[in-house]
């Protein structure tokens, strides 16, 4: 999807990372009743990255746990900065708050774009506004595009 273009909930493209396949379904249960167009499951950071990959691009939104065996949230975080640079991310966990804001800090150094942390158990208020957080900022995005800043005669004379 074009930067540009108008995100609502059923243009948009969901990852969800988690290794417990209930908390992973209870998130795609909740995404899918939100109205989210397409939503792709992984159980570690290895796979989120698989199927990153297959995809061919970036995803509106991923979705990541912290704790996973295997390739964790941390490690995910860090190979996304390095891969997909600007991807837009939502931490979930049930760790200490103090450590996912450390985590925030780390992943919003790392290039990506973090929109916050849920408290894991999911909860669907906390998701909801979520998306509406991503869908508001894609509105002002098409509405700044609609309003050029400078006219072609600004431009000339700058």
């Amino acid at each position: 999807m074009a930067e540009d273009e108008l995100r609502t909930p059923r243009t948009l493209h969901a990852l969800v990372v988690d290794d417990d396949l209930v908390s992973r379904r209870i998130a795609v249960a909740m995404l899918r009743d939100l109205g989210v167009g397409e939503i792709v499951e992984a159980a570690d950071g290895q796979e989120a990255l698989s199927r990153l990959r297959d995809a061919g691009r970036t995803f509106d939104l991923a979705l990541c746990d912290l704790e996973m065996p295997g390739m964790d949230g941390v490690e995910l975080l860090a190979q996304l900065g390095t891969e997909r640079p600007g991807q837009t991310v939502v931490l979930m966990s049930s760790l200490d708050r103090a450590l996912v804001s450390a985590v925030e800090t780390l992943a919003s150094s790392n290039g990506l774009r973090v929109l916050g942390a849920i408290a894991k158990p999911v909860l669907r208020p906390r998701l909801q506004a979520i998306l509406a957080q991503l869908t508001a900022r894609s509105a002002k995005l098409g509405a700044a595009a609609d309003e050029a800043p400078f006219t072609p005669a600004d431009l000339r004379a700058a």
